[in-house]
């Protein structure tokens, strides 16, 4: 992905990191943002990883632009605006990935319903690319993901079905 390299690339350097707080500093972004890099297995962290981006995009945009080793992740207004869409779409994965985690006590019935809002929210969002009259190529590219997002959240539902069937019996 082209943001976390910019963002490797900007933590790994301070020549770099100075460069990318001055030209954030010329126009007005808040440096006081720590760079987040995604991790696979944190639904948070992508998040907020975009979360960031989004806030700190003029200084992304320009250093990409003027430094010869960024120039070949610079970020696209088509490809902005899926990480706008993809950001939006993460702050329900963000608020259940809080409330589950941490030092709460989960039950298996927390995760159930969990599990059933989050492909809710999928579905919905789904639909509603699916049902718009003009639909872009970047309404296509979010639908596959929003799918294959689906389908991963499926395979590990359907291993919680039957453990919540027998957890049910064996208590009731």
């Amino acid at each position: 992905m082209k943001l976390l390299s910019i963002f490797s690339k900007i933590k790994r350097s301070d020549k770099m990191k100075n460069k990318f707080c001055s030209i954030c500093h010329t126009m007005g972004v808040s440096t006081t943002l720590s760079l987040i890099l995604d991790c696979p297995t944190r639904w948070n962290s992508t998040h907020d990883m975009l979360g960031v981006a989004l806030k700190l995009k003029k200084g992304i945009i320009t250093l990409s632009s003027i430094l010869p080793e960024l120039t070949e992740f610079q970020i696209s207004e088509p490809e902005w605006f899926i990480f706008e869409k993809v950001h939006k779409f993460l702050i329900n994965f963000k608020s259940l990935s809080s409330r589950l985690g941490g030092e709460k006590y989960v039950t298996l019935p927390q995760v159930v319903v969990s599990f059933n809002l989050l492909i809710d929210k999928i579905e919905t969002t789904i639909t509603q690319l699916d049902e718009k009259i003009i639909r872009t190529a970047i309404d296509e590219q979010l639908i596959l993901s929003f799918q294959a997002a689906q389908d991963k959240i499926l395979k590990h539902y359907k291993k919680t079905n039957w453990i919540y069937f027998i957890d049910f019996f064996e208590f009731s």
